[in-house]
């Protein structure tokens, strides 16, 4: 928490445990409408939170962030309203935007 602190200073965090950083298939045109909004195709889903700090997260909730803004150090989801640090067990993959639909 020290370091999102530090690096995101105000912002509000989410620590979560289980999650993916899954980079969504979007057509050239999506993806050009994602940019203008400074947004990449990629959300973070996660089957466990460990701590939000706005509370709007209970420990143990799942979680599927908005469209991020960055993926840094391999761990630090930014969104436009959160980081989300992803801890134990992250991974990345793609998928298709009828997966992420489905994903609850």
């Amino acid at each position: 928490m020290a370091f999102v602190k530090a690096n995101f200073p105000g912002r509000a965090y989410c620590l979560v445990a289980d999650g993916t950083v899954i980079d969504v298939s979007v057509s050239d045109e999506q993806a050009k409408m994602l940019a203008t909004l400074g947004h990449a195709a990629s959300v973070v889903y996660a089957l466990c939170v460990i701590e939000d700090s706005r509370g709007h997260f209970l420990p143990g909730d799942w979680v599927k962030s908005s469209y991020g803004v960055s993926f840094t150090h391999g761990c630090l989801f930014e969104t436009q309203n959160t980081v989300y640090v992803l801890m134990r067990g992250g991974r990345r993959l793609g998928a298709n935007l009828e997966f992420l639909l489905s994903l609850r």
